[in-house]
């Protein structure tokens, strides 16, 4: 799910969360291969990571990303019990960039 704003209520600031995992961690790749529409289906790719979650297989699943196509996003399972030794290692603040919105400058 994606946050949506309306112009003005943006923050000024992001953060990407640079996590540190401890090397034996498996990671399970969620491909939703089976449908070449998932993008535009999201209870598809809901139930997907609803049936990870409650596997408890993996403390981390691996998705693809739906805005940015060839790359990855990965998804921490809170309740996994080898999620607590996953530690946030660095924070990056970086400003918004008003052009990624409709809102935004061109």
């Amino acid at each position: 799910m994606h946050i949506q704003f309306e112009e003005g209520e943006l923050p000024d600031e992001f953060q990407l969360i640079q996590i540190a995992i401890p090397e034996e961690y498996s990671i399970r790749e969620l491909e939703p291969s089976s449908r070449l529409d998932w993008k535009e289906h999201p209870n598809y790719t809901q139930h997907i990571g609803d049936a990870w979650l409650a596997s408890m297989e993996t403390p981390l699943a691996r998705v693809p990303s739906a805005i940015v196509p060839r790359t990855w996003n990965y998804v921490l399972n809170p309740l996994h019990p080898q999620a607590k030794q996953i530690v946030v290692a660095e924070v990056i603040r970086e400003r918004f960039d008003n052009r990624l919105f409709r809102f935004g400058s061109r």
